[in-house]
């Protein structure tokens, strides 16, 4: 406990009164003033499985569609951001500006719950007598650094990151709370809502199966004199909330990211990535202080494989926060559950289970971020009051505004930051640009920007980025990559002209995935384009051999068919081809184009009018085509009004 001055010193310091609604205000501005600027922010890499792609958000029908989400999906085992996101598709279908304002949301929520927790903490018997008059100032403090530090942007604005939002949400909840449900009289309600909370959260992300015994701790170190008592204090409350556990137990079942946790993959042993995640944790711990440069995909960190002087830092810092935390939580001295905070959130996804596709991510820290923050902002605070305890209490005011006048500059920097780095988030050219800037040796982040040139047809960029992949590339990546690097490197080339290069890059990605019928495809639209019909045939038919409900292929072979004069195959495949897509327009079109080449006006005609009656969208061009074929051939039928 501290002396009688510093007691007084906090008095000096707290006695101006500010309601508590404009700290609140306060923290909410601030948020989304700093996030202003990522609402026009693009759907960027696996946002597209998650959201634009992913057919169970379109509908709550059949509902367990979104209660078990797809295995090795970003949603998978994570019912409660899968229907967050059918929520958004309900109410502005694949309008950006939507997904980017519940995360926003989501995160200020977030915010406004440390703040809860914070304040609720330090109103607690252990800590008012000291710190209860300063509680709203040390929540302003903590979780307004929180809210703006540029570490928090991707988990902010990269849209699929709900799912560490949430759990951030709910983890933060539960915990505010539990603190609330500690310091009064009938505590039902309040538990209730921590076990509901809690529950969420384990629906929403996997590393939220330490929220239960982080409660135990906050019990153990800020209400009861131990363990033992608090569990026989409140042990029902602990039963309900170790029931949660069972929501993620339940969808652990069916292994739902066994794409991404591979413990023999052969490139990274448990042991490896263990060794490997120390430096990754030092990593993160520099970013806290010093954030720059962020980087979405860092995949290409070196994997320690060995016991080296490398791991001699990491070991130490690492080893001696672990050892403090364990001595801590042993003596009850408060700052134990920081420790407890960091490493336990961390563990699930930086410790032993290895997540080969991701060995670096910056959205993991959410939620570990605060408990570096807490320490920072408890530390600086006593070690100023030390310095400076005569000067608050003769009153000196410019020495007693020093702290808040910190505090502004610090989370006007960071909130600057921040707000800068949502412009790269922007466009997926953008963010992967920065990517590829900040690690160049990065093959996936090459990768990725090849892709996001040529949906811009910047087909000249593209091709250099798939080039500088390739040559890149590392074992680690899944062979289908380096393939798809090829056919893609292939696409790009044949856009450019250079025809016979596009097929050689073609043809290398089938020595490595011969039976993907999508390459096989591929090289049959260059070959399509070089005029070099025999092979474009040989290459549609195989695809269709592979993939026999493949629709393009159909239709592409039809044409090819069509050309060479094999007229009654080229019709099969358009019958095909209606057959697998009949609402789509250009079945109809295709199809009733072959039809009046070879003047079957009327069949034609018959084909527009069942596209139209079927309500094909856009139909236009059915229409259209049925008018021109009537008013020209009157015979064929009548005109379509």
């Amino acid at each position: 406990m501290m002396n009688k001055s510093i007691k007084d010193l906090f008095l000096v310091r707290n006695s101006l009164s500010v309601p508590i609604w404009g700290y609140l205000l306060l923290l909410v501005l601030t948020g989304l003033l700093v996030y202003s600027n990522n609402y026009q922010g693009e759907f960027i890499f696996d946002d597209f499985d998650a959201i634009v792609n992913n057919a169970e958000i379109r509908s709550f029908s059949p509902v367990t569609h979104l209660l078990k989400p797809m295995a090795n999906s970003p949603m998978a085992a994570r019912p409660v951001v899968a229907i967050s996101f059918a929520l958004n598709y309900f109410f502005g279908g694949l309008d950006v500006w939507g997904y980017h304002l519940v995360n926003n949301l989501i995160h200020l929520l977030a915010g406004l719950a440390l703040f809860g927790l914070i304040r609720a903490t330090l109103l607690l018997p252990r800590f008012a007598p000291t710190y209860g008059a300063g509680a709203n100032g040390y929540g302003l403090a903590v979780a307004l650094l929180w809210l703006v530090h540029p570490l928090n942007t991707e988990a902010v604005d990269y849209l699929v990151c709900r799912t560490e939002l949430l759990v951030g949400l709910f983890y933060l909840a539960t915990m505010f709370f539990a603190a609330m449900a500690f310091k009064v009289e009938r505590p039902r309600n309040l538990m209730v809502a921590t076990v509901a909370v809690c529950a969420l959260g384990m629906g929403s992300k996997e590393v939220m199966v330490s929220a239960p015994l982080m409660v135990v701790l906050y019990d153990r170190l800020f209400a009861a004199d131990s363990f033992g008592a608090a569990l026989r204090q409140r042990w029902k409350f602990y039963a309900a909330l170790a029931s949660t556990w069972l929501v993620v137990g339940f969808y652990q079942l069916d292994n739902p990211h066994g794409d991404a946790v591979i413990f023999d993959s052969g490139y990274a042993s448990v042991l490896d990535y263990l060794r490997t995640q120390l430096t990754v944790i030092v990593h993160y711990l520099r970013l806290c202080f010093w954030p720059h440069p962020l980087v979405l995909d860092s995949q290409d960190w070196p994997i320690i494989r060995e016991f080296s002087a490398a791991l001699i830092w990491p070991l130490t810092l690492l080893g001696s926060l672990g050892v403090a935390t364990v001595v801590g939580v042993r003596q009850g001295a408060w700052w134990a559950i920081l420790g407890a905070w960091f490493f336990a959130i961390l563990a699930p996804s930086s410790s032993v289970i290895p997540i080969i596709s991701e060995i670096v991510t910056e959205r993991r820290m959410y939620l570990p971020l605060v408990a570096v923050i807490v320490l920072v902002v408890f530390i600086v605070d006593h070690l100023w009051r030390r310095v400076v305890e005569d000067c608050y209490l003769r009153g000196n005011k410019a020495v007693r505004m020093v702290p808040d006048l910190a505090l502004l500059l610090i989370a006007v920097l960071l909130g600057a930051i921040t707000f800068t780095r949502n412009i790269d988030y922007r466009s997926e050219v953008s963010i992967w640009a920065d990517t590829a800037s900040n690690r160049p040796n990065n093959s996936r982040a090459h990768y990725n920007l090849g892709m996001a040139l040529m949906d811009q047809e910047r087909w000249a960029e593209a091709a250099q980025s798939y080039r500088e992949a390739i040559r890149l590339f590392d074992i680690y990546l899944p062979v289908y990559d380096l393939a798809g690097t090829y056919s893609r490197l292939g696409a790009t080339l044949a856009n450019l002209g250079d025809l016979q290069e596009a097929v050689s890059m073609h043809k290398k990605a089938l020595e490595i995935t011969p039976d993907d019928a999508a390459m096989h495809y591929h090289l049959g639209n260059t070959f399509l384009r070089s005029k070099d019909l025999t092979n474009a045939a040989i290459a549609f038919n195989r695809a269709i051999s592979l993939a026999p409900n493949f629709i393009p292929a159909q239709g592409n072979l039809g044409l090819v068919l069509m050309q060479q004069g094999d007229l009654g195959g080229a019709e099969q495949h358009f019958q095909r081809l209606l057959e697998l897509a009949p609402m789509d327009a250009n079945s109809y079109l295709v199809y009733g184009d072959f039809l009046d080449r070879q003047s079957r006006f009327a069949e034609a005609a018959a084909l527009y009018r069942l596209g139209i009656g079927r309500g094909v969208k856009p139909n236009e061009g059915l229409v259209d085509g049925f008018n021109r074929i009537i008013n020209e051939h009157p015979e064929s039928g009548k005109s379509f009004d």
